[in-house]
């Protein structure tokens, strides 16, 4: 990868750890399954992006390697399939707010 990238990378690393930690302290995230499905996400994304600018920096030559990345990626699998989900149930009622587009047919 080019430096850049690397930075990059990191760059991503940090924002989402920082948005975790923000979200985490200063949000109710936990009272709705919209907030702890976003909250689940950025935490699965924040440590793929962690674990992924560890290798880039500090090589890729570390024990257990293979099961760390087999579980971060399962997990942000598993957390995007959470989210799609809650995505789902939410869109299932009423839309929030009238379809001004309808309306005028």
């Amino acid at each position: 990868m080019t430096p850049l990238a690397d930075a990059l990378l990191l760059t991503a690393a940090v924002l989402a750890a920082a948005f975790v930690g923000r979200y985490a302290t200063r949000s109710r995230w936990r009272l709705n399954p919209v907030g702890r499905s976003l909250m689940y996400v950025m935490g699965a994304l924040a440590a793929v992006l962690a674990q992924n600018s560890a290798s880039v920096y500090i090589g890729t030559d570390y024990l257990g390697r293979e099961v760390v990345r087999l579980l971060l990626y399962a997990a942000l699998v598993l957390t995007l399939l959470g989210l799609l989900r809650t995505l789902f149930r939410e869109q299932r009622g009423p839309l929030p707010f009238p379809d001004r587009r309808r309306a005028e047919r």
